[in-house]
């Protein structure tokens, strides 16, 4: 199951996405096969992941399909040829032959019961509290980046320069949390692990996001232009997409300013902190 899932993953060829508006899914199963050898041992155990295609509906779902089949004249002719100009014959098959095909048709199909992508997935909380320092008034940066459910890189940090408005503040926290996961996603490159992006970013400051998202903004934000083309690029490349939050459900709140002691234990339980000294 694991060649197979790492196999179509490689060949692209299942992609796991969100439901459109107005599309139906085809169901899915497992097809398992013992592979003997010609004196009948076993050779390996195969399983396939199969649509069920009795389910669609052609000229909706599908359109004429055909395999193409070697005519057994043809194969006798080329023997013939090889036999005559003594030729070196050589037996070949390919892995997931049926996986490298184009299909022009897009296909949703739900996905089988315990299915797991090899592919990790990472998520990020970022937050900011404007002006926070009584002194300088520069504001407090912290986010927390998440690979499945553990946490790998988090920070609690002073702006170096005084941001003039909290969506200032929240975008320059959101230049600093991309530039992390820059380099967080060129060593699991070297690891040779796979992420599936876009990457979720949660802010919690619809004003951020709605600049992140509309370049029509960036004009009132000139002074950080470079901030904003650097996370502008990285959405339009689909590196990261920001999504907004309630600010309850802000696990980056910790970082950036005191909290009631239920609050601040109910989000160090989200992080998956726990105290090892604590009785059980």
């Amino acid at each position: 199951m694991v060649e197979e899932i790492e196999a179509m993953e490689r060949t692209n060829t299942l992609t796991v996405v969100s439901l459109p508006n107005n599309h139906h899914t085809v169901g899915s199963k497992w097809v398992y096969k013992v592979k003997c050898k010609l004196e009948g041992t076993i050779n390996r155990y195969k399983a396939r992941l199969v649509a069920k295609g009795y389910n669609q509906q052609e000229g909706v779902d599908f359109s004429g399909t055909f395999s193409q089949v070697a005519k057994i004249v043809t194969v006798k002719t080329f023997l013939a040829f090889s036999t005559s100009y003594n030729w070196s014959l050589t037996q070949m098959d390919i892995n997931n032959a049926f996986l490298n095909g184009d299909l022009f048709e897009e296909v949703h199909m739900s996905l089988p019961l315990g299915y797991q992508t090899s592919q990790v997935r990472q998520k990020v909380f970022v937050d900011v509290d404007w002006g926070s320092c009584p002194d300088t008034r520069r504001s407090i940066i912290g986010f927390c980046v998440f690979l499945r459910d553990s946490i790998i890189s988090w920070k609690s940090k002073k702006q170096a320069t005084i941001s003039k408005s909290s969506a200032e503040a929240k975008y320059k926290a959101l230049a600093l949390v991309t530039s992390e996961l820059v380099w967080i996603s060129q060593l699991l490159n070297d690891l040779h692990v796979k992420i599936l992006n876009p990457t979720t970013v949660f802010c919690d400051n619809q004003a951020a996001i709605a600049i992140a998202s509309n370049p029509m903004f960036h004009e009132r934000m000139k002074h950080i232009k470079i901030d904003c083309h650097f996370v502008g690029d990285k959405i339009a490349d689909e590196f990261l997409k920001v999504l907004p939050i309630k600010s309850s459900l802000q696990l980056a709140n910790m970082f950036t300013k005191a909290l009631p002691m239920s609050t601040l234990s109910r989000l160090i339980s989200k992080l998956g902190i726990i105290d090892i000294h604590h009785p059980t």
